[in-house]
């Protein structure tokens, strides 16, 4: 009875070990590749030159310095600052895109206005010694409707930017975060 006792205590333990032994072996597999993950993303450089028209959106390409928002009447217009890196500009200058840029209305004011997004603006960078430039995107509501809830930096109001081909390809979220106060 003693030895039955002592061979399935011993079986016990082995079997436990070997399991033990079997998850450390799947932990330091995980390990392994997560430590390959982050010496590939070490290895890989930052986008550190504009090489397509995506590129030109990432920071420090491209970076929003103020957005403020004008209303008159049942009139928007929306004014974006930016600045553009002369990697950028360089870009612009050879390839000279086309982009299609609008406004992304927040439930809010589509409830309210019954527009989900602005008029969509044709935009065809220039390339210049000037790095700082603006961009306006203008928009029209129904009589009815108040322009001024549009100035209400509670509003997660979002830049849209398409390729010339009119697929998406950057969204700047909650450009309220800009504005200089």
């Amino acid at each position: 009875m003693k030895r039955l006792v002592v061979i399935i205590i011993l079986l016990i333990v082995v079997t436990g070990c070997s399991q033990n032994k079997e998850h450390a072996e799947v932990q330091n597999q995980q390990e392994e590749v997560t430590t390959e993950q982050a010496q590939k993303a070490e290895e890989t450089p930052a986008v550190s030159k504009v090489l397509s028209v995506e590129d030109l959106f990432i920071q420090p390409h491209f970076m929003i310095k103020d957005f403020n928002v004008k209303t008159v009447n049942n009139n928007v217009q929306y004014i974006i600052k930016y600045v553009i890196d002369p990697s950028a500009n360089s870009y612009i200058e050879k390839h000279h895109p086309v982009l299609y840029l609008n406004i992304l209305y927040p439930d809010e004011i589509l409830k309210s206005s019954h527009k989900s997004v602005s008029k969509t603006f044709k935009l065809t960078p220039t390339a210049s010694d000037v790095l700082d430039k603006q961009m306006i995107i203008n928009d029209t509501f129904q009589p009815d409707f108040n322009v001024n809830k549009l100035t209400d930096p509670s509003h997660q109001l979002q830049l849209q930017i398409f390729k010339e081909n009119k697929q998406l390809m950057h969204v700047f979220e909650n450009l309220n975060d800009y504005r200089r106060h």
